[in-house]
Protein backbone atom coordinates (compact mmCIF):
# COMPACT_ATOMS: atom_id res chain seq x y z
CA UNK A 1 0.00 0.00 0.00
CA UNK A 2 2.65 2.21 0.69
CA UNK A 3 4.59 1.28 -2.86
CA UNK A 4 1.16 2.04 -4.04
CA UNK A 5 0.36 5.32 -2.91
CA UNK A 6 4.18 6.61 -3.53
CA UNK A 7 4.07 5.51 -6.98
CA UNK A 8 0.41 7.60 -7.23
CA UNK A 9 2.22 10.72 -5.63
CA UNK A 10 5.23 10.32 -7.97
CA UNK A 11 2.90 10.38 -11.24
CA UNK A 12 0.04 13.18 -9.86
CA UNK A 13 3.66 15.08 -9.29
CA UNK A 14 5.10 14.47 -12.58
CA UNK A 15 1.76 15.54 -14.16
CA UNK A 16 1.30 18.68 -12.27
CA UNK A 17 5.31 19.56 -13.35
CA UNK A 18 4.22 19.26 -16.84
CA UNK A 19 1.40 20.81 -16.48
CA UNK A 20 3.10 23.96 -15.05
CA UNK A 21 6.09 23.91 -18.11
CA UNK A 22 3.09 23.98 -20.32
CA UNK A 23 1.67 26.88 -18.59
CA UNK A 24 4.62 28.72 -18.81
CA UNK A 25 5.66 27.71 -22.08
CA UNK A 26 1.86 28.78 -23.19
CA UNK A 27 2.81 32.10 -21.76
CA UNK A 28 6.10 32.82 -23.04
CA UNK A 29 7.66 32.59 -19.44
CA UNK A 30 11.31 30.57 -18.82
CA UNK A 31 11.72 27.59 -16.95
CA UNK A 32 13.81 27.27 -14.63
CA UNK A 33 17.68 25.88 -15.00
CA UNK A 34 21.29 27.41 -15.30
CA UNK A 35 21.78 30.63 -16.70
CA UNK A 36 21.30 30.71 -20.85
CA UNK A 37 24.16 31.95 -22.65
CA UNK A 38 23.40 35.73 -23.42
CA UNK A 39 21.71 35.80 -20.43
CA UNK A 40 21.40 36.84 -16.82
CA UNK A 41 20.25 35.02 -14.14
CA UNK A 42 16.75 35.74 -14.52
CA UNK A 43 16.09 34.49 -17.92
CA UNK A 44 14.60 37.67 -18.79
CA UNK A 45 17.50 39.99 -19.05
CA UNK A 46 19.90 40.46 -22.22
CA UNK A 47 23.90 40.55 -21.14
CA UNK A 48 24.69 42.39 -24.01
CA UNK A 49 28.60 41.43 -23.31
CA UNK A 50 27.20 37.59 -24.56
CA UNK A 51 24.56 38.81 -26.67
CA UNK A 52 27.29 40.42 -28.90
CA UNK A 53 28.82 37.28 -29.45
CA UNK A 54 25.86 35.63 -30.49
CA UNK A 55 24.94 38.25 -32.74
CA UNK A 56 29.15 37.98 -34.14
CA UNK A 57 28.74 34.09 -34.36
CA UNK A 58 25.56 33.96 -36.19
CA UNK A 59 26.65 36.50 -38.82
CA UNK A 60 29.87 35.13 -39.62
CA UNK A 61 27.82 31.55 -39.95
CA UNK A 62 25.16 33.04 -42.62
CA UNK A 63 28.80 34.25 -43.66
CA UNK A 64 29.75 30.22 -44.64
CA UNK A 65 32.07 30.51 -41.97
CA UNK A 66 32.23 26.93 -40.44
CA UNK A 67 31.99 26.51 -36.65
CA UNK A 68 35.12 25.40 -35.67
CA UNK A 69 36.43 28.70 -36.73
CA UNK A 70 34.35 30.24 -35.16
CA UNK A 71 34.13 29.17 -31.58
CA UNK A 72 38.30 28.25 -31.68
CA UNK A 73 38.72 32.10 -32.76
CA UNK A 74 36.21 32.98 -29.31
CA UNK A 75 38.20 30.66 -27.61
CA UNK A 76 41.70 32.34 -27.99
CA UNK A 77 39.84 35.51 -27.04
CA UNK A 78 39.03 34.51 -23.92
CA UNK A 79 35.42 34.72 -24.67
CA UNK A 80 34.03 31.62 -23.23
CA UNK A 81 30.27 29.93 -22.29
CA UNK A 82 28.28 30.70 -19.48
CA UNK A 83 30.06 28.65 -16.88
CA UNK A 84 33.36 30.08 -17.86
CA UNK A 85 34.58 27.16 -19.75
CA UNK A 86 35.75 26.75 -23.71
CA UNK A 87 33.27 26.29 -26.09
CA UNK A 88 32.90 22.77 -27.83
CA UNK A 89 31.62 22.13 -30.99
CA UNK A 90 28.39 20.70 -29.18
CA UNK A 91 27.66 23.48 -26.59
CA UNK A 92 28.21 25.76 -29.56
CA UNK A 93 26.09 24.71 -32.29
CA UNK A 94 22.88 24.27 -29.00
CA UNK A 95 23.17 27.96 -28.29
CA UNK A 96 23.12 29.11 -32.00
CA UNK A 97 20.42 26.66 -32.42
CA UNK A 98 18.22 28.20 -29.46
CA UNK A 99 15.02 30.27 -30.31
CA UNK A 100 15.24 32.06 -27.12
CA UNK A 101 17.94 34.02 -28.76
CA UNK A 102 15.31 35.19 -31.77
CA UNK A 103 12.18 35.96 -29.01
CA UNK A 104 10.59 32.70 -29.55
CA UNK A 105 9.27 30.26 -26.67
CA UNK A 106 9.67 26.67 -27.27
CA UNK A 107 8.47 23.45 -26.01
CA UNK A 108 8.99 19.69 -26.39
CA UNK A 109 11.01 21.07 -29.65
CA UNK A 110 7.96 23.10 -31.20
CA UNK A 111 7.96 26.73 -31.56
CA UNK A 112 4.86 27.61 -29.52
CA UNK A 113 5.12 32.20 -29.96
CA UNK A 114 6.67 34.86 -28.40
CA UNK A 115 8.87 34.58 -25.46
CA UNK A 116 8.64 37.23 -22.74
CA UNK A 117 12.10 38.51 -22.85
CA UNK A 118 13.44 40.84 -25.86
CA UNK A 119 14.78 38.88 -28.92
CA UNK A 120 19.22 39.42 -29.15
CA UNK A 121 18.91 38.40 -33.10
CA UNK A 122 15.98 39.03 -35.30
CA UNK A 123 14.06 35.61 -36.00
CA UNK A 124 14.57 35.92 -39.55
CA UNK A 125 18.06 35.43 -38.92
CA UNK A 126 17.83 32.95 -36.16
CA UNK A 127 15.76 30.57 -38.98
CA UNK A 128 18.60 31.63 -41.53
CA UNK A 129 21.29 29.86 -39.27
CA UNK A 130 19.27 27.15 -38.20
CA UNK A 131 18.58 26.68 -41.41
CA UNK A 132 22.31 26.56 -42.53
CA UNK A 133 23.69 24.44 -39.39
CA UNK A 134 21.19 21.49 -39.65
CA UNK A 135 21.26 21.55 -43.90
CA UNK A 136 22.36 17.77 -44.70
CA UNK A 137 24.75 19.09 -47.07
CA UNK A 138 26.73 20.66 -44.55
CA UNK A 139 30.61 19.12 -44.19
CA UNK A 140 31.52 19.53 -40.50
CA UNK A 141 34.97 17.73 -41.06
CA UNK A 142 37.82 18.88 -42.58
CA UNK A 143 39.88 18.06 -44.98
CA UNK A 144 42.11 14.64 -45.31
CA UNK A 145 44.78 14.44 -42.59
CA UNK A 146 42.73 17.57 -41.70
CA UNK A 147 44.25 20.09 -44.07
CA UNK A 148 41.50 21.87 -45.78
CA UNK A 149 41.56 23.17 -49.56
CA UNK A 150 40.60 26.62 -50.75
CA UNK A 151 37.67 25.76 -53.19
CA UNK A 152 36.91 22.09 -52.02
CA UNK A 153 32.88 22.14 -51.89
CA UNK A 154 32.59 25.91 -53.39
CA UNK A 155 34.02 25.29 -57.06
CA UNK A 156 31.46 23.25 -59.10
CA UNK A 157 31.81 21.27 -62.30
CA UNK A 158 31.12 23.08 -65.54
CA UNK A 159 30.22 20.10 -66.96
CA UNK A 160 27.54 18.76 -64.70
CA UNK A 161 27.41 21.25 -61.58
CA UNK A 162 28.76 18.63 -58.96
CA UNK A 163 31.03 19.88 -56.34
CA UNK A 164 34.96 20.06 -56.89
CA UNK A 165 37.41 18.17 -54.53
CA UNK A 166 40.59 17.03 -54.06
CA UNK A 167 41.88 13.92 -55.55
CA UNK A 168 45.53 12.86 -54.62
CA UNK A 169 47.73 10.47 -56.80
CA UNK A 170 51.50 9.73 -57.10
CA UNK A 171 52.77 12.98 -58.10
CA UNK A 172 49.97 15.55 -57.98
CA UNK A 173 46.57 16.68 -56.54
CA UNK A 174 43.99 18.20 -58.66
CA UNK A 175 40.60 19.54 -58.26
CA UNK A 176 37.82 16.93 -59.85
CA UNK A 177 34.42 16.10 -60.38
CA UNK A 178 33.17 13.83 -57.70
CA UNK A 179 30.22 12.83 -59.62
CA UNK A 180 31.08 11.93 -62.84
CA UNK A 181 34.78 12.53 -63.05
CA UNK A 182 34.46 15.31 -65.95
CA UNK A 183 37.37 17.06 -65.20
CA UNK A 184 40.56 17.44 -63.22
CA UNK A 185 42.67 20.59 -62.83
CA UNK A 186 46.08 21.24 -60.85
CA UNK A 187 45.36 22.24 -57.21
CA UNK A 188 47.87 24.41 -56.43
CA UNK A 189 47.58 26.15 -60.18
CA UNK A 190 43.34 26.74 -59.70
CA UNK A 191 43.87 27.79 -55.86
CA UNK A 192 47.11 30.38 -57.21
CA UNK A 193 44.83 31.66 -59.54
CA UNK A 194 41.41 32.69 -57.80
CA UNK A 195 43.48 33.54 -54.80
CA UNK A 196 44.84 36.48 -57.75
CA UNK A 197 41.66 37.22 -58.48
CA UNK A 198 40.75 37.88 -55.28
CA UNK A 199 43.48 40.07 -54.11
CA UNK A 200 43.45 42.01 -57.24
CA UNK A 201 39.71 42.72 -56.27
CA UNK A 202 40.45 44.16 -52.93
CA UNK A 203 42.99 46.23 -54.30
CA UNK A 204 41.14 48.27 -56.21
CA UNK A 205 39.88 51.91 -55.11
CA UNK A 206 36.40 50.38 -55.74
CA UNK A 207 36.83 47.70 -52.61
CA UNK A 208 35.11 49.67 -50.10
CA UNK A 209 31.70 49.08 -52.13
CA UNK A 210 32.10 45.83 -51.51
CA UNK A 211 31.43 45.96 -47.71
CA UNK A 212 27.77 47.78 -48.63
CA UNK A 213 24.57 45.76 -47.92
CA UNK A 214 22.77 44.47 -50.81
CA UNK A 215 19.29 46.12 -51.76
CA UNK A 216 16.94 43.85 -52.39
CA UNK A 217 13.89 46.32 -52.76
CA UNK A 218 12.24 45.22 -50.02
CA UNK A 219 12.04 41.12 -51.22
CA UNK A 220 13.60 40.12 -48.21
CA UNK A 221 10.81 41.78 -46.08
CA UNK A 222 8.02 40.46 -48.13
CA UNK A 223 8.85 36.96 -47.79
CA UNK A 224 9.69 37.29 -44.11
CA UNK A 225 5.62 38.37 -43.98
CA UNK A 226 4.76 35.92 -46.93
CA UNK A 227 6.67 32.85 -43.97
CA UNK A 228 5.21 33.91 -41.02
CA UNK A 229 1.69 33.45 -43.29
CA UNK A 230 2.48 30.28 -43.95
CA UNK A 231 3.12 29.06 -40.06
CA UNK A 232 -0.21 30.62 -39.30
CA UNK A 233 -2.01 28.28 -41.59
CA UNK A 234 0.25 25.00 -40.14
CA UNK A 235 -0.89 26.45 -36.76
CA UNK A 236 -4.23 26.08 -37.38
CA UNK A 237 -4.19 23.31 -39.00
CA UNK A 238 -2.36 21.97 -35.65
CA UNK A 239 -5.27 23.59 -34.30
CA UNK A 240 -7.68 21.67 -36.33
CA UNK A 241 -6.14 18.29 -35.53
CA UNK A 242 -6.32 18.69 -31.89
CA UNK A 243 -9.85 19.62 -32.45
CA UNK A 244 -10.93 17.13 -34.14
CA UNK A 245 -11.75 18.82 -37.24
CA UNK A 246 -9.08 17.17 -39.46
CA UNK A 247 -7.84 14.07 -39.67
CA UNK A 248 -3.98 12.78 -39.16
CA UNK A 249 -3.56 12.03 -42.91
CA UNK A 250 -5.04 15.68 -43.32
CA UNK A 251 -2.76 17.17 -41.41
CA UNK A 252 0.14 15.28 -43.03
CA UNK A 253 -1.03 16.12 -46.30
CA UNK A 254 -1.42 19.83 -45.27
CA UNK A 255 2.25 19.86 -43.71
CA UNK A 256 3.83 18.04 -46.53
CA UNK A 257 2.46 21.00 -49.21
CA UNK A 258 3.66 23.94 -46.47
CA UNK A 259 6.84 22.58 -45.09
CA UNK A 260 8.50 23.06 -48.72
CA UNK A 261 6.77 26.96 -49.14
CA UNK A 262 7.86 27.72 -46.10
CA UNK A 263 11.44 26.72 -46.33
CA UNK A 264 12.46 28.29 -49.72
CA UNK A 265 10.40 31.78 -48.33
CA UNK A 266 12.64 31.32 -45.08
CA UNK A 267 15.62 31.09 -47.53
CA UNK A 268 14.57 34.04 -49.66
CA UNK A 269 13.42 35.74 -45.77
CA UNK A 270 17.21 35.58 -44.40
CA UNK A 271 20.02 38.38 -44.12
CA UNK A 272 22.83 39.05 -46.12
CA UNK A 273 26.12 38.17 -44.57
CA UNK A 274 27.42 41.11 -42.96
CA UNK A 275 30.53 41.67 -45.37
CA UNK A 276 32.49 43.88 -43.49
CA UNK A 277 32.86 41.21 -40.87
CA UNK A 278 34.14 39.22 -43.47
CA UNK A 279 35.95 41.10 -45.46
CA UNK A 280 36.78 44.71 -43.36
CA UNK A 281 40.23 43.88 -42.40
CA UNK A 282 41.12 42.96 -46.04
CA UNK A 283 39.25 46.37 -47.83
CA UNK A 284 41.32 48.35 -45.26
CA UNK A 285 44.72 47.14 -44.97
CA UNK A 286 47.57 48.52 -47.63
CA UNK A 287 48.64 45.41 -48.35
CA UNK A 288 45.81 42.82 -49.31
CA UNK A 289 48.14 40.18 -50.18
CA UNK A 290 49.59 40.03 -47.07
CA UNK A 291 46.77 40.33 -45.43
CA UNK A 292 45.46 37.58 -47.23
CA UNK A 293 48.18 35.48 -46.14
CA UNK A 294 47.44 36.37 -42.91
CA UNK A 295 44.04 34.70 -42.87
CA UNK A 296 43.81 31.20 -41.77
CA UNK A 297 42.43 28.52 -44.32
CA UNK A 298 39.12 28.86 -43.06
CA UNK A 299 38.86 32.64 -43.11
CA UNK A 300 39.96 32.70 -46.71
CA UNK A 301 37.43 29.87 -47.77
CA UNK A 302 34.36 32.07 -46.06
CA UNK A 303 35.99 35.10 -48.65
CA UNK A 304 35.88 32.94 -51.50
CA UNK A 305 32.35 31.70 -50.78
CA UNK A 306 31.20 35.08 -49.60
CA UNK A 307 32.79 37.22 -53.02
CA UNK A 308 32.17 34.63 -55.93
CA UNK A 309 31.28 31.58 -57.69
CA UNK A 310 33.01 29.59 -59.52
CA UNK A 311 33.08 27.16 -62.72
CA UNK A 312 35.75 25.33 -63.57
CA UNK A 313 35.33 23.31 -67.42
CA UNK A 314 37.99 21.93 -68.77
CA UNK A 315 41.49 23.76 -69.85
CA UNK A 316 43.15 23.54 -73.31
CA UNK A 317 45.57 20.79 -73.76
CA UNK A 318 49.24 21.57 -73.66
CA UNK A 319 51.79 22.22 -71.61
CA UNK A 320 51.38 24.71 -68.46
CA UNK A 321 48.57 25.65 -66.39
CA UNK A 322 45.60 27.56 -68.77
CA UNK A 323 43.05 29.90 -67.28
CA UNK A 324 40.63 28.95 -69.94
CA UNK A 325 37.19 27.31 -68.54
CA UNK A 326 37.44 29.31 -65.26
CA UNK A 327 34.54 30.90 -64.46
CA UNK A 328 34.01 33.76 -62.45
CA UNK A 329 30.85 35.28 -61.24
CA UNK A 330 30.80 38.09 -58.73
CA UNK A 331 27.88 37.82 -55.72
Amino acid sequence: MLGATARYESEHKAARIRRKLAENAAAGKPHGGHRPYGWEPDRLTVRESEAAVIREAASRVLAGEPLRSIFRDLNSRGLHNATGKPWTHPTFRNVLLHARHAGLREHNGQEIGVAAWPAIVPPETWRAVRRVLNSPDRVTTPGRGGRLHLLSGIAVCGVCGAPLRVGHSKSTEAYRCMASGCLSRHRERLEEYVEAVVIARLSRPDAASLLAPEDDGGERERAAQAAERVRQRLDEAAASFAAGVITARQLATITGQLRPELAALEAAAAPPPDRASVLGELVSSEDVAQAWDNLSPDARRTVVRLLMEIKVSRGRRGPGFSTDGIEIIWR
